[in-house]
């Protein structure tokens, strides 16, 4: 029931890609025949005699109808990866990766998909696919995702487990950029203060709670941390910070279970 509800989106991006591939041979195809050298005679006059482009020429007229390609398949794509960056809705992203996405490597997909839908235990299973790649940021942002999900369960001894595999991790390596680092210790922040919350540690929540912020642009990111510091706020009784966050989540991440959990929370300030 739930791909029936994207069948069409899914058809129209499956016929706009079909629609780039074809051109892009088409494209080449004409490429080719105007630009190789040609020569037509018919009793024995010549009537055409051309002699076409350097073929370093032909090459690179070919590599540029191939590079447009790529970039009008991506542009088709665009809502494979913008359904939670732009619209937080999970359930779209997960459906069109599924249906249309045909890498291996997209656990992280899955993984912040199923967190966002409130499948704890199943985003876990692709958390820890990540957790055992050679990459070092998809090792990281594995280890979060499995520490959120450890918090949303309430299996706060692994949750803290996984909060200090992750700040090792991150004194470890040595290769990230540091704009990269700097959102990863952003993480980190947050990942603190959560283990402040976990602890009920009402101080520590306080010197924590003002310094936690958004490591991106995206709307799902917002939103988490949107919902972290209404949780924070409601555990120091501010209520007018909590109520702020909590219906900051629910009017911008209302396709998550966030906004759920938001909803909760409101219902107890009320």
């Amino acid at each position: 029931m739930t791909e029936l509800k994207y069948s069409d989106l899914i058809a129209k991006i499956q016929k706009k890609r079909k629609w780039v591939i074809g051109l892009t041979i088409v494209s080449v195809l004409l490429v080719l025949f105007f630009t190789t050298p040609t020569q037509l005679e018919i009793m024995g006059e010549t009537i055409i005699d051309y002699k076409g482009l350097n073929p370093i020429l032909i090459v690179v007229l070919v590599l540029l109808c191939f590079f447009v390609e790529l970039i009008a398949y991506a542009v088709v794509s665009l809502p494979l990866n913008t359904s939670m960056d732009q619209e937080c809705d999970p359930e779209n992203q997960l459906i069109l990766n599924m249906n249309l996405n045909k890498q291996k490597n997209i656990d992280h997909i899955y993984a912040v998909d199923y967190l966002y839908l409130g499948n704890y235990q199943e985003a876990l299973k692709y958390a820890e696919k990540m957790i055992q790649s050679s990459n070092e940021q998809m090792v990281l942002a594995g280890l979060f995702n499995q520490a959120r999900c450890e918090f949303f369960l309430g299996n706060y001894d692994s949750f803290r487990q996984t909060v200090a595999q992750y700040e090792s991790k991150l004194s470890s390596c040595q290769k990230l950029k540091p704009k990269t680092k700097i959102a990863y210790q952003k993480i980190n922040n947050i990942l603190n203060l959560m283990c402040a919350i976990s602890d009920n540690d009402i101080e520590k929540i306080n010197d924590l709670r003002n310094n936690v912020e958004v490591w991106n642009t995206s709307k799902a990111t917002e939103g988490f941390v949107n919902y972290i510091r209404g949780v924070a706020a409601y555990k120091v009784d501010d209520k007018e910070e909590a109520i702020y966050r909590f219906k900051l989540v629910k009017e911008n991440c209302s396709k998550t279970v966030l906004s759920g959990l938001s909803e909760e929370y409101l219902s107890l300030l009320r």
